[in-house]
């Protein structure tokens, strides 16, 4: 029965050898039929108290996975409490995933801070970010997370204009990497000139097939300037749909000609930084279908750029 557990746990903290192994395993058959029972709280609590109870490493982490499918806020707390606010590193990305989603449910928003920062501590890996992506929104500071992570939220768009993946990267368009954001370009009796664009959403996406009126067998141009105290090394990370070209400083730094849809971190391409401002120009490329980009900028190791 439910009520069996607080019971059970109590015993198995007085108990010793063989009973306390007993009262554990009683504990884990209660948790396993509390959630097949459809009792997700009642589950989570008992998912709790084996974890707190054992030192079987394949027991505590059974137990670690019952409480993330059965997230409970006292569970969570109850954990803190254990292990530590210095300490949550130790745990699994998707374990402080759900903490997180429990205490800001349960109001606990000090201690759901303290394990989101514990999640900043891992934004410097692809899934930490984009574990950080998803939370934001609870968290309510999508603006912070995203400058956080470094991802470029202006630009100079140009476009579209012809192009074929059989050719790829092979003709030059603007005059690039030399542009003038000044000058219009002739394109089938229009003229295309520069437009500022900001990026939207959490990854500060430019819809390219939005402005271009789903433009296909396409190519267009964007632009940014940034600025960092000291010359570093740092890595471009893009999402694009679909290829790209980008130059850094005029130098010509990475290709992809492909066909996808976008995603967080596709390409990783290793550039040098400047003392001061630094030019970035990519060329995005369009069979059909969707058609956007975005990007942001890391330091060698991984962690959002900070850079205007």
């Amino acid at each position: 029965l439910p009520g069996a557990v607080e019971g059970l746990e109590t015993y198995a903290q007085e108990a010793s050898g063989e009973q306390k192994a007993k009262a554990v395993e009683a504990l884990r058959r209660s948790a396993l039929r509390l959630r097949d029972a459809g009792n997700s709280a009642g589950a989570g609590s008992a998912f709790l108290a084996v974890y707190l109870n054992t030192t079987d490493e394949e027991l505590r982490d059974e137990a670690m996975q019952g409480i993330l499918q059965n997230p409970v806020a006292d569970a969570f707390s109850v954990l803190i409490d254990e292990i530590g606010t210095d300490n949550l590193e130790s745990l699994s990305t998707e374990m402080l995933i759900g903490m997180v989603r429990a205490l800001r449910e349960a109001d606990r928003d000090e201690e759901a801070r303290d394990a989101y920062d514990a999640l900043m501590a891992r934004s410097n890996t692809t899934a930490g970010a984009q574990a950080l992506l998803d939370l934001a929104p609870a968290m309510d500071q999508a603006e912070d997370i995203s400058d956080s992570l470094g991802f470029i939220s202006r630009w100079e768009v140009v476009g579209p204009f012809p192009w074929s993946a059989a050719n790829g990267f092979e003709e030059n368009y603007i005059g690039e990497p030399d542009v003038d954001l000044e000058e219009t370009y002739a394109v089938n009796d229009e003229s295309l000139a520069w437009q500022a664009v900001d990026g939207g959403g959490m990854q500060r996406m430019v819809n390219l097939a939005g402005m271009y009126d789903n433009a296909t067998n396409s190519t267009a141009f964007a632009y940014t300037e940034i600025e960092v105290p000291e010359a570093m090394e740092a890595v471009l990370r893009a999402g694009t749909d679909d290829g790209f070209k980008a130059w850094v400083n005029g130098e010509a730094v990475y290709e992809n000609n492909v066909d996808r849809g976008s995603a967080l971190d596709q390409d990783l391409v290793s550039i040098q930084l400047e003392a001061g401002k630094n030019v970035i120009l990519m060329q995005i490329t369009q069979g059909g279908g969707g058609w956007n980009f975005f990007a942001r900028l890391t330091d060698a190791e991984g962690y959002g750029l900070a850079f205007e």
